[in-house]
């Protein structure tokens, strides 16, 4: 299936999970601090992020209980692949996200094999 929220494969979860920490451990900004950064517009709600138009949604429940019902608390890789599709005409954003997932993609690579790594040595 596609990624985002429901959409990561069973194999890649403790690369995810180990990411979210790891950004947690650097005090990584949030998704909104980081719309700001891009001069883009923030998320007023949590519904906002993620397109939906009505609060009936379990994974919105979900988000509203582990964030403290706040959407200035939603941390920059989950909100990334969480929020709603953006449209085609809104380039600037469309390369700084691309730019972000490369790199991110990249440190998800390293992580991967400094498992491996610590594996086949213990």
């Amino acid at each position: 299936g596609a990624f985002g929220v429901k959409g990561i494969s069973e194999i890649f979860r403790i690369i995810e999970i180990f990411g979210i920490n790891s950004a947690r451990d650097l005090g990584l900004c949030s998704l909104n601090d980081f719309c700001h950064f891009l001069n883009l517009k923030p998320y007023s709600s949590f519904e906002d992020m993620l397109g939906l138009e009505s609060s009936n949604n379990q994974i919105l429940k979900d988000l509203k209980r582990l964030y403290n019902n706040n959407i200035e608390n939603v941390e920059l890789y989950p909100g990334l692949m969480m929020e709603k599709t953006k449209p085609a005409n809104n380039i600037g954003s469309m390369i700084a996200l691309h730019t972000l997932l490369v790199v991110l993609f990249y440190q998800i690579q390293l992580i991967l094999f400094e498992i491996i790594a610590f594996i086949l040595m213990n």
